[in-house]
């Protein structure tokens, strides 16, 4: 028969057991106060996205009431120039009288409208009428290319023009407003 090698339990438990136990727990209350972070850190991160979403929609609310107010400024202009044209043409003054107040109308809407209401009615206008909207957003496109286009430094070829001019002049000193010194280098008297 074999003898099985049965060691009772000791009361104490060994040092190597004790430690063992005590890194688990460690362990454990690690894990549990980091999904508490995790926790904190989300609905943080929720309340923060909130709170910029509503700024956002604060912001954008006064740029509509800026837009609109610069639309009724713009349809208030209309309607002037409409009735200095009612004496020399009063077909063209009567089409603009009549855009005058479809602006008038537009400023109107845009001004009692949310943003929320905004989006959702220009992207059922979208959904309408994509042809339109490529369009505008073409044009949008070529006006912005304009734009940025105008304002890089296109000089560097002025300049160099500039240049090759001031050569082929001479050194004379030539500028074609000075009175005081031609281009042949004879003088005017100043």
């Amino acid at each position: 028969m074999a003898t099985a090698d049965i060691r009772p339990e000791s009361p104490t438990a060994s040092p190597h057991s004790d430690l063992g136990a005590k890194a688990g727990d460690a362990m454990s209350r690690i894990g549990d106060v980091a999904k508490e972070v995790a926790d904190e850190a989300k609905r943080s991160a929720t309340t923060l996205a909130s709170e910029a979403g509503d700024r956002m929609k604060s912001f954008m609310g006064q740029q509509v009431g800026v837009g609109a107010g610069l639309v009724g400024h713009v349809a208030a202009s209309a309607r002037v120039a409409a009735d200095d044209l009612d004496h020399h043409a009063p077909q063209l003054a009567g089409m603009v009288r009549d855009v005058s107040q479809r602006m008038d109308q537009l400023a109107q809407e845009i001004r009692g409208a949310s943003v929320d209401q905004l989006v959702r009615r220009t992207t059922d206008f979208a959904r309408e009428r994509p042809a339109v909207m490529f369009g505008a957003a073409a044009a949008c496109g070529f006006f912005l290319f304009r734009l940025f286009k105008a304002g890089t430094p296109a000089a560097t070829g002025s300049s160099r023009q500039t240049a090759d001019h001031r050569d082929r002049l001479g050194s004379v000193g030539y500028h074609p407003y000075s009175p005081s010194v031609s281009p042949q280098g004879e003088s005017h008297g100043a």
